[in-house]
């Protein structure tokens, strides 16, 4: 598990659960699913626009979300 990084919401859909994460020092864009953001409310959505921190899991294949909170 890598270090927690900063990012920006580029879309979310709210009804698929879906959506993208753009990381705010080199641009890179990171798919998300809503089962991976730390929430305490039980509806887990994320906003567009808003600064999230996520962090990612990395194996031999791809990058991807593995946690996303918002800042």
């Amino acid at each position: 598990m890598s270090a927690w990084k900063a990012g920006k919401v580029q879309w979310f859909d709210e009804n698929s659960g879906e959506g993208m994460i753009v990381d705010l020092k080199d641009g890179t864009p990171y798919y998300v699913h809503y089962s991976t953001i730390e929430s305490s409310k039980k509806d887990k959505k994320l906003k567009k626009g808003k600064e999230v921190e996520f962090q990612l899991y990395t194996n031999l294949y791809s990058k991807r979300v593995d946690k996303v909170r918002e800042c």
